[in-house]
């Protein structure tokens, strides 16, 4: 066997790693409980804490259950869900993707760690890590990686019960083996181009029998050392004529066989149960259906009650009985009735006293009864909300309005947060008016409400644009208020509130814009990136950003693209230019720069509006850059925020700094000054709303 060395899979690059920091007073926000509810009861609601990805609970007291976020670490709770504490590792957070519990000791566990964020396709995570005194402190296994740069998420790890020294992991496309309690590990599978893992099981009785599965089921009866790809062999290969090969199968144990299997998936227009006895060698269809709601790649999990009897998480929790073929939903999102629980199901655990586990987009929920009544787990302590848009009102810098991924919008004000989405889904961008009005971006709408959201008009748009950060800009003149939004065109919208495409199809090179910047001091200067990698080898150095070039009403547009001579795969992030004097321009990528790299690609800077571009990334470590604000009244004052904070760079200064201190290194996606104060807030994507008094020095 091939050990697996360190370095094989360690994305490194060839500047330091170290950066400077400079401390400041961060400020939790949250939310850390359920916000206020402002819909009406019976509705169904976006209500919740945020996405968890992994459910861990300790079986000997279920009172220890570890929770892991998406993209913000990993919670505990000693007492049921009542309180939680943040227990990730120090340093840049990542997603927990699944967590192992030592069965004789819940302050022993490991966790498999990774963040995919599929909008700009990039990922990174510390690989699999260990902790002796329930995460208090952490150390690296033999697959730890560093945290910058590396593209390896962990999906799975999973420890055999007959021999608590076997472990094994799967990422996106390999499979790794330890046999001494994740020491060391060695690769005892590479997958094929295209293919993916998301469930891997070991056999409880004998640690030679491994099964692993996503877009493809692979088998191993050795131990790991061979493989064998079963998916040929699962019924809907010899199902309907518009069967399709699945999007992802999902396993479970099956407890009325020695090597019994369950699988789940989607072929064509069909939800297929299949049950194996042989593990996995053949498989036979024990259900078939189109009631699931959407069983996909990212959502499949599925359990075993017993022999008969399986529950199956995909938008909503199902229980089919797989002998009588009787299907039951078990939960709606309606807050408040006895089956509520978040929709978006990522994780299901069901304990050998028979209670059922979930981990939603919405936190932790369990049931005592079979699936019949539902309770929310989701305490004070689990602040994993995800926020995609934030802004602060204009007069009052207590009042904080977010757009949160599958959680609509959220408000904070007199220190209490309030849920006012009255429409199911994902919030967005958010704009404060001068009025205190709102703009809200809701599943690709954008809504004005004058009264937080109880009642609200929509914005007709000749257009549909993306759910979550799509290009917003909107901004104030003499003669009354200006927005300007994409998709694929750039619109814009007049003071009597009618639209107008403002670019040809010649600028159309994607179905998105990435990033768009409109100039308060000059309107008619507007920049924009398509949403796709800039300059990759061999291609044209053409279509990624463009400037306005405009004649009264009408917009004409220059491609500035090959005045920028960069190669990067990488898209633009963000755009901003100084308030006063358009001529000065910043961009940023969100990109990984590689071994081969020297210095840092993050951030450029142009003071003749585009004619010519300097590299301003000195001092960035090697992360992906979400979001850039222009601090008001400040010489070139710029915030970065970041794969793992906020950084800062103004005029004069050599090096961006990290402003560090309380906040995690997190991701965050977006951000709001209010200049009276100096306050910043930012919204971070896995551990909500976070506030810091900049010093006077900055404006």
């Amino acid at each position: 066997m091939l050990l697996l060395l360190f370095g094989s899979f360690v994305f490194k690059t060839g500047f330091a790693q170290q950066f400077e920091k400079w401390n400041v007073r961060w400020k939790h926000l949250g939310p850390f409980e359920y916000p206020i509810q402002t819909v009406n009861p019976g509705q169904m609601t976006a209500m919740g804490m945020g996405w968890i990805e992994s459910v861990a609970v300790y079986e000997k007291d279920e009172r220890f259950i570890y929770a892991g976020s998406n993209t913000g670490g990993i919670y505990c709770t000693q007492n049921g869900g009542k309180t939680w504490v943040n227990v990730s590792p120090k340093g840049r957070v990542s997603g927990v993707r699944d967590i192992v519990i030592d069965n004789d000791d819940p302050d022993k566990l490991w966790i498999a760690t990774g963040t995919g964020f599929p909008v700009v396709e990039q990922a990174f995570g510390s690989g699999v890590l260990y902790s002796e005194n329930g995460g208090r402190s952490w150390k690296e296994t033999g697959l730890s990686f560093g945290r910058e740069g590396n593209s390896m998420q962990i999906w799975q790890l999973k420890r055999s019960n007959s021999d608590p020294n076997v472990f094994f992991a799967a990422s996106d496309t390999r499979i790794f083996r330890s046999v001494d309690q994740c020491k060391t590990f060695e690769q005892v599978h590479i997958g094929s181009d295209g293919s993916f893992y998301r469930h891997l099981l070991i056999h409880p009785g004998n640690p030679d029998h491994i099964v692993c599965s996503g877009s493809e089921t692979l088998v191993s009866k050795d131990g790991g050392d061979s493989w064998t790809n079963v998916t040929s062999t699962l019924s809907f290969n010899y199902g309907d004529n518009n069967s399709t090969h699945p999007e992802r199968i999902a396993l479970a144990l099956h407890p009325g066989y020695t090597f019994g299997l369950f699988a789940l998936y989607r072929s064509g227009d069909r939800n297929y149960i299949d049950e194996s006895s042989d593990w996995g060698g053949s498989w036979i269809n024990v259900n078939r259906n189109r009631d699931l709601m959407r069983v996909d790649r990212n959502h499949a999990e599925i359990a075993a009650l017993s022999k008969d009897e399986v529950i199956t998480g995909s938008v909503r929790v199902f229980k089919i009985n797989v002998a009588t073929d009787d299907i039951q939903l078990l939960t709606r999102p309606v807050y408040g009735a006895p089956n509520f629980a978040h929709d978006d199901i990522r994780a299901i655990a069901v304990t050998k006293n028979g209670n059922i586990y979930i981990g939603t987009d919405g936190g932790v929920s369990m049931s005592k009864d079979n699936g019949t009544t539902w309770h929310d787990l989701s305490g004070k302590g689990l602040s994993v909300t995800q926020v995609y848009g934030l802004d602060v009102h204009p007069e009052d810098p207590g009042f904080v309005v977010i757009g949160c991924q599958d959680l609509g919008n959220m408000y904070y004000h007199n220190k209490k947060w309030y849920h006012i989405s009255r429409i199911y889904g994902d919030g967005g961008n958010v704009h404060f008016d001068r009025d205190g009005s709102l703009l809200i971006m809701q599943n690709g709408r954008i809504w004005h409400t004058k009264d937080t959201g109880k009642t609200r008009q929509s914005l007709v748009q000749p257009f549909y644009a993306g759910r979550f950060t799509y290009p917003v800009a909107q901004i104030y003149t003499d003669t009354g208020k200006i927005i300007v939004a994409a998709d694929k065109y750039i619109w814009k919208m007049d003071t009597h509130g009618q639209w107008k495409k403002i670019t040809g199809e010649t600028q159309v090179a994607n179905a998105k814009k990435s990033a768009m910047d409109i100039n308060i001091s000059d309107p008619g200067s507007i920049f924009f990136a398509n949403w796709e990698p800039t300059w990759g080898t061999g291609e044209l150095l053409a279509n990624r950003l463009y400037r306005s070039v405009n004649k009264g009403d009408t917009f004409y547009w220059e491609d500035l693209t090959s005045k920028l001579g960069i190669l990067a795969w990488a898209s633009i992030s963000s755009i901003v230019s100084h308030p006063g004097d358009p001529n000065r321009i910043w961009f940023s990528l969100y990109r990984y720069d590689g071994k081969e790299d020297t210095k840092p690609y993050k951030v450029y800077y142009s003071e003749d509006r585009g004619e010519t571009w300097i590299n301003y990334s000195e001092g960035f470590p090697n992360y992906g850059i979400y979001c850039m604000l222009y601090i008001p009244g400040s010489d070139g004052g710029i915030l970065a925020g970041t794969d793992g904070g906020v950084f800062y760079r103004a005029m004069g200064m050599k090096n961006w700094v990290h402003l560090s201190g309380a906040m995690p290194e997190i991701m965050v996606k977006q951000m709001a000054i209010d200049a009276k104060t100096r306050i910043l807030f930012a919204g971070t994507h896995g551990n909500g709303v976070w506030q810091v008094k900049l010093p006077k020095s900055f404006f």
